[in-house]
This record gives structure tokens, sequence and C-alpha cells, in this order.
């Protein structure tokens, strides 16, 4: 396990509403992803999966490059599971794109 990783884990403890990482890269040394509630970016998607808690869903983002928001399911189903979708854009490149989702939430860089 990297240290780096280790690193994002501890501060994933600490996160209630939000994901904080810690990027091991020149250019960027955290980043928040901050709640929409009720909202969905509805464009192409990277990849989706199931989670069981809504940390997953981010530290899943934050292992992929070109991952800058991602969709998460307000509730979860009767298995327990998030539906988590991991896009390659945000609400503000495509603020069009934004809309109300009874089940969805979307996260996002502020």
């Amino acid at each position: 396990m990297s240290k780096g990783l280790k690193t994002r884990r501890e501060l994933a403890a600490e996160m209630k509403l939000h994901s904080t990482r810690h990027v091991m890269d020149a250019r960027v040394s955290h980043v928040n992803f901050e709640p929409k509630e009720f909202a969905y970016l509805n464009i192409t998607r990277i990849s989706s999966q199931l989670v069981r808690k809504d940390i997953e869903c981010g530290f899943a983002c934050l292992e992929i490059t070109s991952c800058f928001s991602y969709n998460l399911a307000a509730f979860p189903d009767a298995n327990g599971k998030l539906s988590c979708e991991l896009l390659p854009s945000d609400k503000y490149n495509n603020s069009d794109k934004l809309i109300y989702s009874p089940i969805f939430n979307h996260f996002s860089i502020p």
C-alpha cells in the first residue's frame, strides 16, 4: 500500500458530506467534492459500480485521473448498496446537463 493511499484513507475517516483527496501531483494538493442534493449530471460516464458507503465512490473517482465528478444514489438499493457513476467532466462545464433527480446526488469540485 502506498503512503499516498494511506493518507487518503485516513482523511476519509474525518469526512462527513464531502470527499477530500491528497494527490501526489505538483499541480494539486487536495480536492473537495461537494454534494448537490437531488441533482444528476446527465453525461456519458466513465464507469459505474455499486458501493456500500458514499466515501467509496469518492475514492473510486480519485483513482481515475480522468474522473472529475460523480453521481451517487441518494438511497441504497434492497441490498444496501449505492449506485456510483464516475464522470469525465463536471457541472461547471456541463451546466445544461445538470438536472433534478429524486434518486441521485451529484458531487463535484467547488
